[in-house]
């Protein structure tokens, strides 16, 4: 259909326009949905007339609350602290057993270089208290164990669990007491009391507590176990 208003020349040009505008749209569309695809932009209508923008789609980062974090780590730590708190031992038994647990290694004499009595005493220090024991017997059925030695002996049936024949060890060690040549008094006072209490002798193991004078060898332990023992023995009345 010819319009007499358009030359051939006119609707040539019309029509060449209208091919550029459409290819347009479509190679806009095109990238756009590429963009869109590829890197997550996005064509925005914005509210001011036909003005166009491109936006990135960006993750949402939220702000950790590092100020409630610590409160609440605070707050759980007292809870534990008051739930869970140090505990005390709760009996004689257990706080004496604990006074048992790093054996005893202060060696103030000379032992000889062998015997029954230095087989005593290696047994002793390699941790071997049954053959201690043993060795020790033997030393004594010799007549070569010394007060120091029996000590030892006396020890090694305290960590044998062994705990009458301790407090007889001990017990005669006590007797001892002043001897110029015997120098674990204070040491044998309070193993001696640690065995009566491991060996339920509770009467004899507070009287003997009550002994060691102040600023004597574990004086402040003792004061704590007789006083648990004093308790104790109370109750029991």
């Amino acid at each position: 259909m010819n319009d007499p208003n358009f030359s051939e020349t006119d609707m040539n040009k019309l029509l060449h326009k209208f091919s550029e505008k459409k290819f347009d749209q479509e190679l806009t569309k095109k990238w756009s949905d590429q963009l869109a695809d590829k890197y997550g932009l996005n064509r925005d209508q914005s509210s001011m007339g036909d003005n166009k923008k491109i936006m990135a789609k960006k993750p949402i980062r939220r702000q950790i609350p590092w100020r409630i974090i610590a409160i609440a780590a605070s707050f759980l730590l007292v809870l534990s602290l008051l739930l869970n708190p140090f505990q005390q031992p709760s009996n004689i038994q257990q706080l004496s057993g604990n006074y048992l647990d790093r054996p005893f290694e202060n060696v103030i004499f000379r032992s000889p270089d062998m015997g029954l009595e230095y087989e005593l005493l290696q047994a002793y220090f390699d941790g071997d208290y049954v053959q201690a024991v043993h060795s020790g017997e033997a030393a004594r059925q010799e007549k070569t164990l010394s007060t120091n030695g029996q000590f030892y002996l006396g020890l090694s049936y305290l960590y044998t669990r062994a705990y009458p024949e301790a407090v007889q060890e001990f017990e005669q060690l006590y007797q001892l007491s002043g001897q110029s040549d015997f120098a674990l008094q204070e040491e044998t006072q309070w193993f001696l009391n640690l065995a009566r209490i491991k060996a339920l002798d509770y009467l004899a193991a507070e009287q003997g507590l009550e002994e060691i004078n102040k600023g004597a060898w574990h004086y402040r332990e003792a004061q704590h176990l007789m006083k648990m023992l004093s308790d104790l023995t109370h109750e029991s009345d």
